[in-house]
């Protein structure tokens, strides 16, 4: 679905699309009557449960109001397909910004309580965010005021919250480098301390600059995630001080239980423990000069300057062509695959070794082999494949193993198709 500016939803026209991702695309539009801007957030897919995924969306964010939380103000029907419309946002997310300089330890100590704040007001409200990263992190701009806002909640499970087709189910949809060890193993017992870790990952990028855990490939990422291996903070950046570096410790232990608890007692460690309480820390303005600000705006391509970022995700792609029953079915296994890995820390036996019920891979197409590589090298039969996430290799008659370039994951008793083609030297399921 495109909308074309000048289009009129509901009380709204479109003035610009912002960003597309295989995922969703996000549009700006301005309000009618007040000339209020907005930014609405669109799935791709139209099916039930991708429905009922976004109004829970809708809902729980409803339910947060708070000033580092971006707010959702209703769910639109945009031609039988549900959209978000949440608050524009000014500024870049976190993403752009770390990394260019312009956060030194002073800039991010201020903006670090909006942060745990935000995250703090949405486990009260029994939310958990379950995808929280720098791109997630949107900074306002208001004069010469920056205010940290959390954003896209779409992945987040109301706690103790299990209905089908919902992320509860177990489908984790997680960018890998700020996954918690619990959601490698098993998606579904991700709690609260998950986000809390991958707070842990995120102010580790914020003082030194760096990705706590960073590989050249998924599944090098998850297996540093799950034994709990980075450099440590003062290697990187010996100025850090040391509530800092103990505060990030705390967040990144491996076990859910020797973590720190919640985000203000992470605060706590942070800003030192005679520190003011979080929420009243979190509403102290951060003021930065005018010259910083003009460098911070200057991060965003120029035709997207003024354009909300509120609804953006990381991954851009171009969106493939395919009938609707295919492309929903690759939707599906594409968002799957990058969260879950098999295993715990390194050297342990997988989690899911043995399970009631295998998964079976059928292949179609012309390539002269396929197979299944999991993430410690087993090669599974294909008609009996252990529940976990596996890298797709096809022979297109060459004798040499190409890898697909994705990750397939499959859950007790699944059935798949995987389709090769050996002229495109391209495998889909």
């Amino acid at each position: 679905m495109e909308l074309a500016p000048g289009s009129h939803i509901d009380r709204f026209v479109v003035e610009a699309r912002v960003r597309s991702s295989l995922l969703a695309t996000v549009y700006q539009l301005v309000h009618r009557g007040s000339g209020a801007a907005y930014a609405l957030k669109i799935l791709h897919i139209d099916r039930p449960s991708v429905r009922d995924r976004i109004l829970h969306e809708g809902r729980g964010q409803a339910r947060l109001h708070h000033p580092n939380v971006v707010a959702i103000a209703e769910v639109l029907d945009v031609d039988g397909s549900p959209g978000l419309l949440m608050d524009f946002v000014s500024g870049p997310p976190l993403s752009r910004v770390i990394g260019t300089g312009q956060l030194d330890l002073a800039i991010v100590k201020q903006i670090v309580p909006g942060i745990l704040a935000g995250v703090a007001a949405a486990h009260q409200a029994g939310i958990i965010h379950r995808d929280l990263k720098p791109a997630n992190i949107l900074l306002d701009v208001c004069g010469d005021r920056i205010v940290p806002k959390i954003t896209d909640f779409g992945l987040a499970r109301l706690i103790g919250d299990h209905r089908p087709g919902l992320a509860g189910s177990g489908a984790v949809l997680t960018t890998p480098s700020y996954m918690s060890p619990e959601q490698v193993r098993d998606a579904r017992i991700a709690d609260e301390r998950s986000d809390i870790f991958a707070l842990g990952a995120i102010l580790y990028e914020l003082v030194t600059g760096h990705r706590a855990f960073d590989n050249d490939n998924v599944f090098g990422i998850l297996s540093d995630i799950s034994g709990g291996n980075w450099v440590p903070v003062r290697d990187l950046s010996p100025e850090v001080p040391d509530g800092m570096v103990e505060a990030i410790g705390a967040a990144l232990e491996v076990e859910p239980e020797d973590r720190v608890a919640d985000c203000e007692e992470l605060f706590s460690i942070w800003a030192g423990r005679g520190a003011e309480d979080l929420q009243t820390v979190a509403s102290w303005p951060v003021v930065v000069s005018s010259e910083r600000m003009e460098r911070l705006l200057a991060i965003l391509p120029e035709r997207l300057a003024s354009v909300s970022r509120s609804a953006a995700v990381e991954i851009e792609v171009p969106l493939p062509r395919f009938p609707a029953v295919v492309m929903t079915v690759l939707m599906g296994l594409v968002l799957i695959a990058i969260g879950v890995m098999i295993g715990a820390r390194v050297g342990q036996s997988p989690r899911f070794a043995v399970a009631d019920r295998t998964a079976s891979v059928r292949v179609v197409g012309d390539a002269a082999r396929v197979r299944l590589v999991g993430w410690r090298g087993e090669e599974p039969e294909l008609s009996d494949v252990p529940p976990g996430i596996y890298r797709v290799e096809a022979d297109h008659g060459t004798g040499e193993w190409i890898d697909a370039g994705r990750l397939l994951q499959l859950d007790e008793g699944d059935e798949v198709v995987v389709f090769c083609r050996a002229g495109s030297r391209i495998c889909r399921w």
